[in-house]
């Protein structure tokens, strides 16, 4: 058994000590066997089980061999004051200096401007150390962006389909109102109303992130990483009624009163992920986020039989308002789009579902149910989010 590990580790050792590696200008390392090197590209068999790999040239600072030479492909040229010229990659341009990486690797390290005469670039411009607009000059870096990124702010508004206990208590006030309980019978005489449940709602994300898990260095579009935060929300809920009145003739539903029904606002926290994907270079990022939040409700304001009173066709005053309290229950999934390169800017879509549980502090007498218990209200929907990471 000692034996067969033993051999393992000596050939998976000497596999790696064979491999080839790919030193790219934002100083990631591919490794694997080199295959060609031709005008656009670097074809190389990748190590593990990918049986292909390809780089642009131009992404290539240079080829580091297993019996250690090195070839450079794209590479800056510094021209010292003492006639000494180093290549590699200028990682970045200073006022006082250059931010430089030796074609050979290892840690980047800085020159002063003083010891530099001229540098040229990879595209072949060339850049004196006298001239004036030394520091205009910008040698593009991978960008960090939301992989790196700590704060997470945004915006949201969003549109549900709920059902609930306390729906159909509604539904039987509106079916009494019908039966003659109101101030106009005339008027149901003519006509009979159906009721409907709308819900809309608005508020703000804050995201407290730690920096993303994993490697963000494989070529082309991958898997970028994994972030976990904390999610703070502050949302605002309104939920609408609506009387449709359709004539008993058989004409077409119309609508015809609307009042709003139920509103509270909540404050709520919770854990978040956000599964990363993007180009090598960063420049933006596709997401799959999903997100748990529970909070307590602030601030609820009940208006039971709110499109009646608001028809004329209930007069009563009894339960014209009541507060309300309890708690909710959210959790989302869906892709955004982040944007790291031009500006911070984040835009997504989640579909949402949600518990919450309204707590009346007596029952709705004009209800005529006596219920004392918490009512359940489930719905699912759609938010719509934007915001900045920062």
């Amino acid at each position: 058994m000692k034996k067969t590990a033993l051999t393992l580790l000596i050939l998976f050792t000497a596999a790696t000590a064979r491999a080839d590696r790919i030193l790219l200008r934002d100083m990631t390392v591919l490794e694997g066997t080199v295959i060609r090197i031709t005008e656009r590209a670097v074809e190389y068999d990748p190590a593990g089980d990918t049986p292909y790999g390809s780089v642009p040239r131009e992404r290539v600072c240079s080829v580091r061999y297993n019996d250690g030479r090195v070839q450079a492909v794209s590479v800056d040229s510094v021209e010292l004051t003492d006639g000494s010229l180093r290549r590699g990659v200028i990682r970045e341009l200073r006022p006082e200096g250059i931010l430089f990486m030796p074609v050979e690797g290892g840690a980047a390290d800085t020159i002063a401007r003083a010891r530099i005469r001229a540098i040229t670039l990879a595209d072949g411009t060339v850049r004196d150390a006298g001239d004036p607009s030394w520091d205009r000059a910008f040698i593009p870096v991978p960008v960090p962006g939301f992989r790196h990124s700590i704060v997470r702010i945004a915006g949201y508004c969003s549109f549900h389909k709920q059902q609930s206990p306390l729906f159909d208590e509604e539904q039987r006030s509106l079916d009494l109102t019908q039966l003659g309980m109101t101030a106009d019978p005339l008027l149901l005489s003519r006509h009979a109303f159906k009721l409907f449940v709308d819900n809309w709602s608005w508020g703000i994300d804050a995201d407290l992130m730690l920096p993303a898990l994993g490697r963000g260095g494989s070529p082309g579009f991958s898997f970028r990483g994994v972030k976990f935060g904390i999610r703070g929300r502050y949302g605002y809920e309104i939920l609408g009624t609506f009387l449709y009145s359709q004539s008993r003739g058989g004409i077409p539903l119309e609508r015809r009163y609307t009042a709003r029904y139920l509103d509270y606002s909540f404050l709520g926290a919770g854990p978040v992920l956000d599964i990363i994907f993007g180009p090598q270079n960063n420049h933006y990022n596709l997401i799959i986020q999903a997100f748990l939040i529970y909070g307590g409700i602030l601030h609820g304001r009940l208006r039971p039989n709110a499109s009646l009173r608001d028809a004329g066709i209930l007069v009563s005053a009894i339960d014209y308002r009541m507060d309300a309290g309890g708690y909710t229950l959210r959790w989302g999934l869906g892709p955004h789009i982040c944007l790291n390169r031009w500006l911070p800017i984040m835009l997504g879509m989640n579909i949402t579902m949600a518990f919450t549980r309204l707590r009346l502090p007596r029952p709705v007498l004009s209800y005529w149910s006596g219920r004392t218990r918490p009512y359940i209200i489930n719905d699912i929907g759609m938010e719509i989010t934007l915001g900045i990471h920062l």
